[in-house]
């Protein structure tokens, strides 16, 4: 799900039963923000939607996950001019590799052999390890083109533990057309995704949401070896602004109130403050703060939450029955501007 400008909104829906293969089938749909009504675009998966861009699947599921199934096509381009590719690379079928959409830029799909071709381009040197051919020294990430990307630094955590490893890593960015910057934070725990979601147009910065958050005092939270790192290193609780302009970085720490209240699982900016989406323990919710007031704006179990690009509304999935199994079945838009509560 994500905006294509400040009233619509591209977005992925289900019908409501399987066909006579038994495949439910997606349905590419435009959402109208001011109206509230959907339409439906194209059939198939929706992937990403970026500047006028998109990527979706059609064919069947499995075909996806097994090469030798026909019918997995992958559509890329402009919208309303959209070109399908296969979904596999490789011409020997013992040897076909799956396609890997772009979601960080939503600007194409990769050869996996590629990816890791462009982690060689940018590290000259490698590491030999156990039943793989070779690890570069960089594995980028992140970040829209304009900016460069993040790169993790893999030789200083090779032999460290697992749940110790970020907080030995060294985080870079490699900047358009200058020298990469070593930066002061952590991959796993304040970093996390960097990508079209979690770029703020209207703030011109990052919004950044790294394991660390998650930790929780909350009952019923849900604790890992990944969050406990995250206390002992000093990396918890924080969401990170970061400027791609010039690299300037800003911590921006939960708000008590919540820490023993509720588990975290993600922060988005807005026009009305910082919006903190609830993880999977309960109690769901969505949390509005501004300045040291703190308030719980709606009683539900949110799947996914996008900003408009003006940082006036919110696309709300969240599940219709929070205690239930099952997919995502609710739609709500929340407005933060124009005098609204």
């Amino acid at each position: 799900m994500q905006w294509m400008d400040n009233r619509y909104a591209m977005i992925g829906v289900q019908t409501e039963g399987p066909d006579a293969q038994g495949e439910v089938q997606g349905v590419v749909s435009i959402l109208d923000t001011a109206t509230a009504e959907l339409f439906p675009y194209k059939p198939g998966r929706f992937i990403c939607y970026h500047l006028g861009k998109i990527i979706f699947e059609t064919g069947p599921s499995l075909a996806f996950i097994r090469s030798d199934l026909a019918g997995a096509q992958v559509w890329i381009g402009d919208v309303l001019q959209e070109r399908p590719h296969a979904a596999w690379f490789g011409s020997d079928t013992k040897d076909m590799r799956s396609y890997m959409p772009l979601r960080d830029t939503c600007a194409d799909e990769m050869d996996p052999q590629a990816w890791v071709q462009a982690d060689k381009d940018i590290g000259g040197v490698f590491f030999p390890e156990p039943r793989r051919e070779e690890t570069p020294v960089w594995k980028r990430f992140g970040l829209l083109p304009e900016h460069g990307f993040f790169a993790n630094h893999l030789p200083t955590v090779q032999k460290v533990p697992l749940s110790e490893r970020d907080a030995y890593a060294q985080i870079h960015w490699f900047r358009p057309g200058k020298d990469k910057v070593v930066l002061p934070l952590s991959r796993m725990h304040e970093v996390g995704q960097a990508g079209i979601s979690e770029w703020s147009p209207w703030l011109g910065r990052y919004v950044l949401s790294g394991s660390g958050m998650r930790y929780s005092q909350a009952t019923g939270s849900v604790r890992s070896q990944f969050t406990e790192a995250a206390v002992r290193y000093g990396r918890a609780g924080n969401v990170v602004i970061f400027d791609p302009r010039d690299g300037d970085i800003r911590k921006i720490p939960r708000p008590p109130e919540l820490t023993t209240v509720v588990q975290l699982h993600k922060a988005f900016a807005t026009r009305g403050g910082m919006l903190w989406q609830s993880a999977t323990a309960k109690p769901w919710g969505l949390y509005l703060s501004r300045g040291a007031t703190v308030r719980r704006i709606a009683d539900v179990r949110a799947e996914r939450i996008a900003i408009s690009p003006d940082g006036c509304r919110a696309v709300v999935l969240s599940h219709q029955n929070p205690n239930a199994a099952g997919g995502v079945s609710k739609l709500d838009i929340l407005n933060f501007c124009n005098g609204a509560d």
